[in-house]
């Protein structure tokens, strides 16, 4: 019996130990059928990797072009080993379907997720890159994220030596481009020429083409450019912005002229002492003259005229009661009905302000001279921006108007832009009467002066026609018209909406808005998309029951956008069936 005891007692030990081994030796998930396991650790079949096989990995070489599908919210791997030698990584991905939003991600040694990496590309452009320089040798993970289903084409270099070309205007110097004068930039690819004062050079700019021209100014001195298109090509256009020790841009400068007139003659008097960087944009590419001087002057000349709100001595603007500013540009007090005037040079402004207590909307109306060009931006308790704004009228109508329909008791700060010189009238008055016209598509709800428009129209009084999108329609050879707006209307119970627009033949020229409650204007937007890109988009996404909504959309040039003629785009919207 003793004997029988140790023998069962031996089994009962196997089979523990035949246990523990099999338990230990099994894999997580079998390695998903997409590996084998060994001592208790999956070996990945190609194209797959983690703990357990499931992620979707890849290996690419450099230069190949790879291409597949995302689902959405699906993510896909690619890896490289980067040898050593090797110091950048070049990713470049594009979306090949006319539908979908892929993001990028890219980390080291690990696979990246929206919340770990180390480079990432999150807009909603089509094409998307991220160069790695410098980029330490190993594994570098790639991830492609579908935000929305989408087809793509993948491309990965290895880089060498300098991690961008150097290009015509420059040579390769230990990692580093050394540019050729008077290139520079990481890749010598920007043109900017020193100007000696008084002298005149003469050069050209292809269509949406840059180039930069610096001279410095000395403290309280004056600039005055020159610039001459070529008078035989009629189809010329050319944009002067100038910005104080940094490269100018459509977003970013300190004086603009954006005229189609052939020469250009800007007089910026009173400077700050820097080096003042001059761009000449090639709105429609051409030959030029340009001429830059800098010196001070003993008679000096005021800024902007004072405004025509003062008089001009030594230089310094003496303001009229009430003025203020070092050119007498603002008026901290404005009255309701009071018709005021002001004075603004190209690329000068303007502000007053208006202290305003009441339940009734406010209207602001300028008239401007016939032979100017004035633009009007107004923004709530700060000084409005060409860029920062809730509401503006940059049309070339002579007489214009903004009513602010619920204005609060606020402080309202009006500003008015010089596009060109310009002289004008301006008033504030509170609206107490239907703003409706015989040719309203709308009313005025009882009590009240704001115009209520019908579904198919939009405006402050309800004439200006909407367009209707279905779910997938892509409308195309869409047009608008300079610092104006373009309205639709979608309808939809989708838990989940893309509203995309792609221009036709420009990049950042246009925005992209939406809102639920009525059509977008300079401040009635849920939603936007503003980027410098051609690919504009607005994502969203309900977690609720399906409730039929209607979407509100508008699309707008930019408020930095110099065109002249209409921007042809295709918008199209759609919802998911889920």
């Amino acid at each position: 019996f003793f004997s029988f005891l140790l023998v069962m007692r031996g089994l009962s030990l196997f089979c523990l130990f035949f246990v523990v081994a099999y338990v230990v030796a099994n894999c997580v998930n079998d390695c998903n059928s997409h590996g084998s396991c060994r001592s208790g650790e999956c070996v990945c079949n190609d194209g797959w990797g983690g703990d357990d096989c499931s992620i979707w990995d890849k290996e690419i070489e450099s230069g190949s072009v790879q291409s597949g599908h995302l689902q959405t919210f699906q993510w896909r791997y690619y890896h490289v080993d980067l040898p050593n030698g090797a110091n950048g990584l070049a990713i470049s991905v594009t979306q090949t379907s006319s539908f979908g939003d892929i993001d990028l991600f890219v980390g080291k040694d690990s696979y990246p997720d929206v919340s770990n990496y180390e480079y990432q590309d999150t807009s909603s452009a089509t094409h998307l890159s991220i160069n790695v320089a410098p980029a330490d040798s190993g594994i570098w993970y790639i991830g492609l994220y579908g935000y929305w289903s989408a087809d793509y084409e993948i491309t990965v270099d290895v880089q060498y030596g300098c991690t961008v070309d150097c290009g015509e205007h420059g040579y390769c110097d230990v990692r580093v481009c050394a540019c050729y004068e008077p290139y520079e930039g990481e890749d010598c690819s920007v043109y900017n020429e020193a100007l000696e004062s008084g002298r005149t050079v003469y050069n050209s700019v292809e269509t949406g083409e840059w180039k930069y021209f610096n001279i410095y100014v000395e403290e309280g001195g004056v600039l005055s450019l020159v610039l001459v298109q070529d008078e035989t090509n009629q189809n010329e256009d050319l944009d002067v912005y100038i910005a104080a020790d940094r490269l100018p841009a459509a977003r970013d400068f300190d004086y603009l002229n954006a005229t189609t007139i052939k020469t250009t003659e800007m007089y910026l008097s009173s400077m700050a002492a820097a080096t003042y960087e001059i761009g000449v944009y090639g709105y429609r590419g051409g030959e030029f003259s340009l001429s830059a001087s800098s010196f001070t002057d003993d008679s000096a000349s005021c800024a902007n005229e004072c405004s025509y709100h003062g008089t001009c001595s030594g230089g310094i603007c003496s303001c009229e009661s009430g003025y203020e500013g070092n050119y007498c540009q603002r008026y901290p007090s404005m009255d309701l009905d009071d018709v005021y005037s002001g004075y603004v040079a190209s690329g000068n402004w303007n502000y007053w302000y208006i202290n305003y207590f009441s339940d009734s909307p406010l209207r602001v109306s300028v008239t401007q001279s016939n032979n100017g060009d004035c633009d009007l931006y107004i923004k709530q308790n700060s000084d409005p921006t060409r860029i920062v704004y809730q509401f503006s009228d940059m049309s070339l109508n002579q007489e214009y108007s903004i009513v602010i329909q619920n204005p609060g008791n606020e402080v309202w700060h009006i500003g008015v832009y010089g596009w060109t010189t310009c002289s004008y009238e301006i008033t504030a008055e509170s609206v107490d009467t239907c703003e409706c016209t015989a040719d309203s598509h709308g009313h005025c709800m009882e009590g009240t002066s704001q115009c209520q428009c019908e579904i198919g129209y939009a405006g402050s009084i309800c004439t200006i026609p909407t367009l209707a999108i279905s779910s997938g329609q892509v409308l195309s050879l869409q047009y608008v018209q300079p610092h104006s707006w373009n309205y639709y209307h979608f309808t939809s119970d989708s838990s989940g909406i893309s509203i995309t627009m792609v221009e036709t033949e420009t990049s950042g020229e246009l925005f992209l808005a939406a809102s639920l409650s009525g059509y977008p204007s300079g401040e009635n937007f849920d939603y936007y998309d503003i980027s410098t890109s051609d690919f504009h988009e607005i994502h969203i996404v309900w977690n609720t029951e399906r409730v039929s909504r209607t979407y509100f959309i508008g699309v707008l040039t930019s408020s930095s956008s110099v065109a002249t003629e209409p921007i042809q785009y295709s918008i199209t919207a759609y919802g998911t069936p889920f």
